[in-house]
């Protein structure tokens, strides 16, 4: 089975002729396709996110200070999404059982 790393590489589509506020959002959708991709993983925290987007975790938390939404939060966002995901399907397979 493939690793989730292979379906998914950051797409940090700035260059030097980027605005600021460019960058700003591509890191933000960038970190909640990562949080989304690796919401099972106990080991997704803000540093492992900074690191798998090549910034440091500062510029990371500085880019959501603009945000309405913390970088922990969409982290936490993400693990009850794929939690209750989870929940929903084995309701549902059991019962399809009975």
């Amino acid at each position: 089975m493939k690793h989730p790393e292979d379906f998914h590489k950051p797409y940090l589509a700035w260059s030097r002729h980027s605005t600021p506020e460019t960058i700003r959002r591509n890191l933000v959708t960038e970190t909640q396709l990562h949080g989304d991709l690796y919401s099972r993983s106990p080991a997704l925290t803000a540093v492992s996110v900074a690191g798998a987007l090549h910034v440091s975790p500062r510029t990371l938390q500085k880019v959501f200070e603009a945000e309405e939404h913390t970088l922990n939060h969409i982290i936490l966002v993400s693990r009850l999404t794929r939690a209750r995901t989870l929940m929903e399907r084995d309701r549902t397979s059991i019962y399809s059982i009975t």
